[in-house]
């Protein structure tokens, strides 16, 4: 029996050390196998073992894979791609943690990493991710981290005399919209919502603007999000006529200034280049196909747009 779980372990493109010890206790786990207390023991034994060496190096190597995306990112700003300042990436960085995940205890699916945001910010990156792929996600996950927020603070729960006890919650990331503070605020979760009206409003265009401004600064044509990207691209081209890429790359950099009177400029200019390409609400109204009939369908009626 150890030697099956083995060799279907060894079907997969094992390309992280310990990753085939993991894959083992997954089958173990997931297909509820039986097998001898200390058979089971010495797998997991393995496993965290491996692991640990794992996170290890990558503690180690996490300066340098964040220097590169930071980077990255400053040639953005340099090149007019970005609209933030270097100081917004500093403060971003040091209000971040990154930890590698025990896949075991945690379930990432097709997702290569998690960001989450509530009153720090967080990113978990699966131990499955090869090499040769980091830069690309460390750069992706870099961009939501710099991206524009909406935040408000609970002050019925705050507590003058701690202030640490202020609580803040964020009502918009990039061109992600919660629909209140208590929603999590995690993207890349596996939970699927039981109904389309709990799923954050324009997720897809978030994951699509991010993914696309990774692939301009890293000058590639490959990158992940695939169906999103193709949303996007229809987006931008199916209209009365072509709407600028760099309007959404502005509104998801576009932080709320309380002084401000006239809050989220960029988005409102980039809501109204929407409508005036299509009509009042179509942004909404391809969001709503997304959240309630999935992105292949919202796909489907973008291609079959006819022009007005």
């Amino acid at each position: 029996m150890i030697e099956e779980l083995h060799n279907s372990a060894l079907v997969h493109s094992v390309q992280v050390e310990g990753l085939e010890e993991t894959l083992i206790l997954q089958n173990l786990l997931v297909h509820d196998v039986k097998i001898p207390e200390d058979v089971f023991e010495k797998i997991e034994r393995a496993h965290v073992t491996a692991f640990m060496k794992n996170e290890e190096r990558f503690q180690e190597d996490l300066p340098s894979h964040i220097e590169k995306a930071r980077h990255a990112i400053e040639n953005g700003i340099a090149d007019g791609l970005i609209q933030c300042d270097i100081k917004r990436i500093d403060t971003r960085l040091r209000e971040t943690q990154f930890e590698l995940i025990d896949p075991i205890e945690s379930f990432f699916g097709e997702n290569e990493a998690r960001y989450g945001l509530l009153s720090n910010t967080w990113i978990d990156m699966a131990q499955e991710i090869p090499e040769a792929d980091k830069k690309r996600v460390f750069l992706h996950h870099l961009l939501h981290i710099v991206s524009g927020r909406t935040a408000i603070a609970d002050k019925d729960n705050f507590d003058e005399s701690n202030e640490s006890s202020m609580e803040v919650g964020h009502l918009r990331s990039g061109l992600r919209f919660s629909r209140d503070r208590d929603e999590s605020a995690v993207h890349g979760s596996q939970t699927v919502p039981e109904k389309p009206e709990e799923i954050p409003r324009f997720e897809w265009l978030n994951e699509a603007v991010t993914e696309r401004l990774a692939m301009r600064l890293r000058e590639t044509s490959t990158g992940t999000h695939e169906k999103e990207r193709q949303l996007f691209e229809l987006l931008l081209t199916k209209g009365k006529q072509p709407v600028d890429e760099q309007i959404f790359f502005n509104a998801y950099f576009e932080d709320v200034n309380p002084a401000d009177f006239e809050r989220l400029r960029a988005w409102k200019k980039l809501a109204k280049e929407i409508a005036d390409s299509y009509e009042p609400g179509f942004l909404v109204k391809i969001d709503n196909i997304v959240r309630e009939k999935g992105r292949s369908k919202a796909i489907q009626y973008l291609e079959g747009f006819e022009k007005k």
